[in-house]
């Protein structure tokens, strides 16, 4: 059965703005006072859908003349979990399905996890600003156990010594395989 499409204010917004739970946000009729070079006027306005754009696949509005998510009012006014710095996770995997029952309250690590497990993040040396390959991430802890110095095998790999440290110390290449991040 479909949802009947719901309406709820935007939070902090002074009923100027709603959102629905399928992702759409409106402006509501009201009156605004425009001040021209010869005085002031009432100038209504009526009720009207935002159109949104894409930034990085997600839709964006500009609410109060500010660029929202789409996906954060819904989850905001849809949503139960909200916390400060929790993230919004869209369960499909799909960045412009912004329907309430698909969104959730996620940490940033389950964010990114779910993001490697359907395949949005590339990890490793999948990943496009990776500089070795896993192999190479291998050799680089290898030589580093045999007495290699991480400037000399920084030099040898062509990568700065702080990169060496962090795959010798296993702050890199953990999240190489799906849902170990």
């Amino acid at each position: 059965m479909p949802h009947l499409e719901e309406w709820r204010p935007v939070e902090g917004l002074h009923g100027r703005y709603e959102v629905s739970n399928k992702g759409r946000v409106k402006s509501l009729a009201r009156d605004v006072i425009r001040v021209y070079h010869d005085g002031e006027r009432n100038l209504p306005l009526k009720e009207r859908i935002l159109k949104h754009w894409l930034t990085h696949g997600y839709p964006i509005v500009a609410v109060a003349n500010t660029k929202v998510s789409v996906h954060r009012l819904v989850a905001k006014a849809f949503c139960e979990g909200y916390q400060e710095g929790l993230h919004v996770n869209h369960k499909d995997s799909n960045p412009q399905n912004n329907n309430h029952y698909n969104l959730e309250w996620v940490t940033h690590r389950e964010n990114m996890v779910h993001s490697v497990e359907f395949g949005n993040k590339k990890t490793g040396e999948d990943s496009k600003s990776s500089k070795l390959s896993n192999i190479e991430s291998d050799f680089v802890k290898l030589w580093a156990d045999k007495g290699y110095t991480q400037k000399d095998i920084g030099d040898v790999f062509g990568i700065h010594q702080c990169h060496v440290s962090r795959i010798v110390n296993n702050k890199r290449r953990k999240n190489q395989y799906k849902g170990e991040l």
